[in-house]
């Protein structure tokens, strides 16, 4: 028996805001109804979280701990992502 549990396309955007949202001490209700976000909502969250995952591996490759990072940067950078792309 075989049990997929691979995380549907609403679930992984889900896991997405709730990431970006830890990483502000914020909520993923942030970006939207986060039971029901839009596809515009959605499409937005998904690539500020891929531009953030590259932002984080850049900070880590050049020896820094992401934990490091100060949390206003964090802010500035997460919240800009997302406002880039919801336009």
């Amino acid at each position: 028996m075989h049990i997929d549990i691979t995380p549907t396309a609403e679930e992984t955007v889900r896991i997405y805001a709730y990431i970006l949202a830890v990483h502000i001490d914020g909520s993923p209700y942030k970006f939207g109804d986060y039971w029901n976000y839009t596809e515009e909502q959605s499409e937005a969250i998904v690539k500020a979280y891929q531009l953030w995952q590259d932002f984080s591996d850049a900070w880590t490759a050049s020896g820094l701990e992401l934990d490091a990072m100060p949390l206003t940067i964090k802010k500035k950078f997460i919240n800009a992502a997302i406002a880039k792309e919801s336009n």
